[in-house]
């Protein structure tokens, strides 16, 4: 053979940059543990990419990222919405566990109406959370 193989894999090892511990320490310096389990959670469902990272267990990447692997796990059943919110420090992992966004069902309306003294309430406070902002300035007639 004339080694041409191999250089493919040499040029193939070149293209990928190593990722190492310390650039992996640079990239999580100054996160917070949420910040930590939304990276974690996005590596292991291949939202992000990580080379040399990626064939970790999940407790492995855990105990590198200084993060709980209860916290990675809250993180990866968010939606990639919320899961990108968490990481980029706008939504907080806690919150977002207790506070789950879902999309309300037509049983969760009629559920709402029921228990909110019926129709007439709930039309108010949409008609109230739709209602045009104006700048008018009422002027007294003297």
């Amino acid at each position: 053979m004339d080694g041409s193989i191999n250089k493919s894999v040499v040029l193939l090892r070149q293209a990928l940059p190593a990722f190492s511990g310390r650039k992996l320490e640079a990239l999580l310096r100054g996160t917070t543990a949420a910040q930590r389990a939304a990276l974690i959670a996005q590596i292991k469902l291949a939202e992000r990419k990580l080379p040399g990272f990626d064939h970790l267990t999940t407790g492995q990447l855990c105990r590198l990222a200084r993060v709980s692997v209860g916290y990675v796990s809250t993180a990866r059943n968010l939606s990639p919405a919320d899961r990108q919110l968490v990481a980029i420090g706008v939504l907080g992992l806690t919150q977002a566990h207790l506070f789950p966004r879902k999309k309300i069902t037509d049983m969760d309306l009629a559920a709402l109406v029921a228990t909110t003294e019926g129709c007439a309430r709930v039309w108010s406070a949409l008609e109230q959370a739709t209602a045009p902002v104006t700048d008018t300035v009422l002027v007294e007639a003297a």
